[in-house]
């Protein structure tokens, strides 16, 4: 939930990423971490114009 799940081509409008940052401790969520290559998606690989983002999140709460 950050500009940094990403490379190249535009950031995307924090605006629109604010509101479920801010739900996630509201709703006693933890983020569930991730191991391996931070970014799942790639476009035009092997290209300058090569774009690569992390699109996948896991919440978890106490309880799970």
């Amino acid at each position: 939930l950050s500009q940094d799940k990403k490379i190249g081509n535009r950031d995307h409008p924090n605006l629109l990423i604010q509101g479920f940052k801010e739900a996630i401790p509201d709703c006693n969520l933890y983020d569930l971490p991730m191991e391996g290559y931070k970014y799942i998606w790639v476009r035009r690989k092997g290209k300058s114009n090569t774009i690569e983002e992390k699109l996948g999140k896991a919440l978890e709460n106490i309880e799970w």
